[in-house]
């Protein structure tokens, strides 16, 4: 689930050696995400004032709809799919585009070290 290579049989004795390895298994597909369905349970509460937010921020223009946010939303959170047919979203990524309704590089902002922003910083600056 992390990215990480799988473990190697070391030894008889390492337990790790016994994890079923689900990584492709298609009825795991959607375990670790919300799923298109669920993302779209979320927007049909919310779609009207967010759109309203983002249209009065200048990200999205005035007379966009519906799927122009789903655009913005595949476009700045694209998922992922395990098994190449069922997509699922970062419920971190999501929830906070929801809360917050602005477009950001969130991978950049909450997970990198502080090291890659400065150096990034003094590349572009």
């Amino acid at each position: 689930m992390t990215g990480v290579s799988r473990f190697t049989q070391t030894s008889i004795f390492s337990e790790p050696n016994n994890l079923n390895d689900i990584t492709f298994d298609s009825a795991y597909a959607a375990i670790c995400g919300l799923a298109a369905a669920d993302l779209e349970a979320l927007l049909s509460d919310r779609e009207g004032a967010i759109l309203a937010d983002l249209i009065e921020k200048g990200i999205l223009f005035p007379g966009s709809g519906g799927h122009d946010l789903r655009n913005l939303i595949g476009v700045w959170r694209d998922g992922y799919s395990w098994d190449g047919e069922t997509r699922v979203y970062n419920p971190w990524a999501i929830l906070n585009f929801f809360v917050e309704a602005k477009v950001f590089s969130h991978w950049i902002e909450s997970g990198s070290p502080s090291f890659w922003r400065d150096l990034g910083d003094r590349w572009l600056s």
